[in-house]
C-alpha cells in the first residue's frame, strides 16, 4: 500500500491543501495529544486516583472555537435544550426550599460542569469542519491510545502477580473471584476505559490496513478490559467490536444477527462457566427484592421520587448528584431520602455521590429539566448516526470509530458520570464534533464545502505513516 505524501501538496491534478485548514488541524493534533498524554501523566503522578482541572482548562481554551460553532453552525436545538435545562437549574434552585449548599454558586457550578460536553464537541464540529484531512487528528488519538496501553500492559500483569495490592500498595478489588488490575494509573475503571479506547483503535487500523498485529493487538487490549471485569465496559468494547469489524457493506440486518450472536455467546458464558456465574452473583447484589441498598441505587430511587415531589423543577441545580451538592457543603437532599446512610453517601465519605448520570439531571432538574436535557444530549448525538447511514456503504472508519466511542460512553453513563470525567468527556466531544460535522454552516456541508475536497480520494485508509491512503474507505465522506 502506497505512502500518501505527508505535505500539503496536493496530488497531480488536485490543488494543494489550504493554509488554513493545516493550521486548524496543527491546532487540534496537538490539542488531542497534550490533552490525552496529559491526563495519564497526572494519573501516575497522584497519590490517589481524583480528578484534576486539565478538562476545565480545555474548555477555556476551546471555548472561542465553541462560541464560534455557536454562531454560525445552525446547532439550534441543542442550543435550545441546552439553554432550557440550564433555567431548570436555576429556578428550581430559586423556588426549591434551602438545601444547605450555598447558592447560586452551587447551582451555577454545577450548570457549568455539565456544559463542559457542550463545549468540547461545539468546538470539535468548528474545527472538524475546516479541516481537510480530520483522520490526521485521529490518527494520533489512535496511536496514543495504543502506545498508553502497551505500556500498562506490564503493569496489568503485575497487579495480578501481587493479588492483593497494586503498584502503589492500593488494596485491588475482588470480582467473581479475580482481582480488577488498576495497573499503571491507579484505578480499574480508568484501565477499562484505556483498553477500551485502545482496543477500538486497533480494530480501526486493522480494518484499514489488514495487518494481522494490529487485530493481535484488538484481542489482546479487549482481553484486558475483560480481564478487569467491569461489566458495563466489557458489553460496551464487545459491541462497539461488532460496529468495527463487521463487513463495510454489511446492512442493518446484518448488525443485529451480530449483536444476536454475540448476546448468545455472552448468555452462554455467564450461565455455564465459574467466571460467568461469579457476575451473575454480583449483579444480583444490586438487582431484585434481595438487592443490598448501595449509594447509586438510591439515587436512582431518589430522582424518581425527587421529580415527583418536586415536579416539574427538581430541587435545583448543585443540590443532587453533582460535585457542588457536597463538595460546597452537604446537601440536605440526602439526609432527606437516606443516602446520608449509605456506604459512600455519608457527609464524612461522600465518594460515591457522582456514581450516577441521568438520575442526577433529573433530580436536579426535575421533569422539564430532563427533557430539556434529553434535547440537548439527542440533537448532538443523531448526527453521528445519520451521517453514518449515509456513508454505510463506503465504510466510514472514523465515523464507526465515533459510534463505538459513543456506545462506550452511553453505557457508562448508566451507572456512573462520563460527561463531567477528563477523559471520556473529551472522547465524548471529539467523537460527537465529528458527528455533527454534517451540520450546514452558511448553507453548505462541512463535507461539501470545499471543491477541494469533492476532487480528492473518496476512498482512504491509514497507511504506515499514519497519513491515508489506499481503498478502505477510512476518512471523511
Amino acid at each position: 500500500m502506497a505512502n500518501i505524501d505527508t505535505s500539503q501538496r496536493g496530488q497531480p491534478g488536485q490543488p494543494a491543501a489550504s493554509k488554513l485548514s493545516f493550521r486548524y488541524q496543527t491546532i487540534a493534533m496537538v490539542l488531542v495529544a497534550i490533552y490525552i498524554a496529559l491526563h495519564y501523566l497526572i494519573l501516575v503522578s497522584q497519590s490517589t486516583y481524583g480528578p484534576s482541572f486539565i478538562d476545565e482548562l480545555a474548555c477555556l481554551l476551546l471555548l472561542p472555537f465553541a462560541v464560534l460553532a455557536f454562531i454560525h453552525a445552525g446547532l439550534k436545538v441543542a442550543t435550545i435544550g441546552l439553554i432550557g435545562y440550564w433555567i431548570c437549574l436555576i429556578v428550581g434552585m430559586i423556588l426549591g426550599p434551602d438545601q444547605g449548599v450555598p447558592q447560586p454558586l452551587s447551582a451555577l457550578v454545577a450548570a457549568a460542569l455539565d456544559t463542559k460536553v457542550a463545549v468540547m464537541a461545539f468546538a470539535f464540529v468548528w474545527l472538524f469542519k475546516r479541516l481537510d484531512r480530520p483522520e490526521a487528528v485521529f490518527n494520533v488519538i489512535f496511536f496514543t491510545f495504543i502506545a498508553i496501553a502497551i505500556i500498562d500492559l506490564p503493569f496489568v500483569g503485575l497487579d495480578y502477580l501481587r493479588g492483593g495490592s497494586s503498584l502503589r500498595g492500593a488494596h485491588l478489588v475482588v470480582k467473581a473471584g479475580l482481582v480488577q488490575p488498576m495497573g499503571l494509573f491507579g484505578n480499574h475503571t480508568e484501565t477499562s476505559w484505556l483498553f477500551t479506547i485502545a482496543a477500538f483503535s486497533s480494530a480501526v487500523l486493522y480494518k484499514a490496513r489488514r495487518k494481522m498485529h494490529y487485530l493481535l493487538l484488538c484481542a489482546l487490549f479487549a482481553g484486558v478490559v475483560f480481564a478487569v471485569l467491569s461489566i458495563k465496559e466489557m458489553l460496551a468494547c464487545v459491541i462497539g467490536l461488532v460496529v468495527l469489524l463487521r463487513p463495510p457493506k454489511a446492512g442493518f440486518f446484518s448488525l443485529l444477527f451480530s449483536l444476536g450472536g454475540v448476546g448468545g455467546a455472552i448468555f452462554l458464558f455467564l450461565v455455564y462457566t465459574p467466571i460467568g456465574n461469579s457476575l451473575l452473583e454480583h449483579m444480583s447484589m444490586f438487582t431484585g427484592m434481595s438487592r443490598i441498598e448501595t449509594v447509586r441505587s438510591g439515587m436512582f430511587d431518589a430522582s424518581i421520587k425527587i421529580a415527583a415531589t418536586h415536579f416539574p423543577l427538581g430541587t435545583g441545580g448543585g443540590t443532587f448528584g453533582s460535585a457542588p451538592s457536597y463538595q460546597y457543603g452537604y446537601s440536605y437532599v440526602y439526609y432527606t431520602y437516606g443516602l446520608n446512610n449509605l456506604y459512600g453517601g455519608s457527609r464524612e465519605l461522600p465518594r460515591f455521590l457522582q456514581d450516577i448520570f441521568w438520575p442526577k439531571i433529573l433530580g436536579e432538574g426535575g421533569v422539564l429539566g430532563f427533557a430539556f436535557y434529553a434535547m440537548f444530549f439527542v440533537a448532538i448525538s443523531i448526527p453521528l448516526f445519520r451521517i453514518r447511514s449515509k456513508t454505510r456503504g463506503r465504510g466510514d472508519m472514523l465515523q464507526a470509530f465515533c459510534i463505538a466511542n459513543f456506545i462506550l460512553v452511553f453505557a457508562i453513563s448508566t451507572a456512573s458520570a462520563p460527561l463531567t470525567n477528563e477523559l471520556l468527556l473529551f472522547v465524548t466531544g471529539v467523537s460527537l464534533g465529528y458527528g455533527m460535522g454534517g451540520v450546514r454552516i452558511g448553507g453548505q456541508s462541512s463535507r461539501q464545502t470545499s471543491t477541494r475536497a469533492r476532487r480528492t480520494e473518496p476512498q482512504r485508509a491509514l497507511d504506515t505513516s499514519g497519513d491515508v491512503a489506499g481503498e478502505q474507505g477510512l476518512g471523511p465522506s
